[in-house]
């Protein structure tokens, strides 16, 4: 089948990219057909099942721009202008209440402040859920600038979609850590509960139970405390409870998800194999 051109829509919502619409290449290298026609209708069950494709990046970053050309070529998304380092200051944040330094030490691991870049990366997916919510999108994917697609594993996607629950509201699509249960988890966590009862340990009992993924499916699994927040799919219900618990910012990007994955306030899966990652996880940096 050959691909038909791929419209970037636009829209004047503040941070999004208003733009072009650029052809899918109509040629490719012989040994490259398949792969790349896999590639492109796992793009298009996305864009079917999705209401929205928002890739969270910043304007001065053109070399990830060059990247979601090559990598996401077909898929139709609106590249979310988020909130660089470089134009706050933190101080002036927590002046005005969008950062709260005490929380953020409280929700840290090991009591730390958040860094600049933290509390960018963090605020720029605020500002995507506000947009869900104010757009009135049900389902949404969020990306951010640096994925790349698993193409070994993308064929499960229509298999892990039939075995989501009706219920969810984050699903990840890509993910680091604690991608399978160990043999030993039991003890670990049974550390981690004592730690936590004398007070060595911020984790929630709740957390700690629900530490490592749980599988429900062949390809879907209740959702660990898990790292990343590179692609993950996230419900309109799902948008409006991690806005309220990164209000004022005061969890890491992906602390967020696991927080309330683990915890229970979100209905939260992830699907294995995981099929999109990030740069460094697959070894490339452009």
């Amino acid at each position: 089948m050959r691909p038909e051109p791929v419209s970037l829509q636009r829209h004047n919502t503040d941070g999004i990219l208003k733009g072009r619409t650029r052809p899918v290449p109509r040629r490719y290298p012989s040994e490259q057909v398949h792969c790349m026609n896999q590639v492109h209708v796992f793009f298009s069950l996305l864009n079917q099942f999705f209401d929205k494709v928002y890739v969270i990046t910043l304007r001065r970053a053109t070399d990830r721009h060059a990247h979601l050309e090559k990598e996401l070529d077909g898929l139709q998304y609106e590249l979310f202008f988020g909130k660089d380092k470089q134009e706050f200051s933190v101080e002036s944040l927590a002046a005005q209440g969008i950062y709260n330094e005490a929380l953020a030490r409280g929700h840290h691991r090991y009591g730390k402040a958040m860094t600049a870049g933290m509390i960018g990366c963090s605020w720029s997916h605020t500002e995507v859920y506000k947009t869900i919510l104010k757009e009135g999108y049900q389902k949404v994917l969020i990306l951010e600038d640096d994925v790349v697609i698993d193409k070994q594993t993308i064929a499960i996607w229509p298999d892990a979609l039939a075995e989501l629950p009706t219920n969810w509201e984050l699903v990840y699509l890509g993910f680091a850590e604690k991608e399978t249960v160990p043999p030993m988890a039991f003890l670990k966590k049974a550390l981690y509960h004592l730690q936590r009862f004398f007070g060595g340990l911020k984790y929630s009992h709740t957390t700690i139970r629900h530490l490592y993924p749980k599988k429900i499916g062949r390809y879907i699994a209740k959702a660990g405390y898990h790292d990343c927040s590179h692609a993950y799919g996230v419900t309109k219900t799902g948008a409006e409870k991690l806005l309220a618990l990164q209000t004022p910012i005061s969890f890491v990007a992906d602390n967020l998800l696991a927080h309330a994955a683990t915890n229970e306030l979100v209905n939260a899966y992830i699907v294995q194999p995981k099929i999109i990652n990030q740069q460094y996880q697959v070894g490339t940096t452009s």
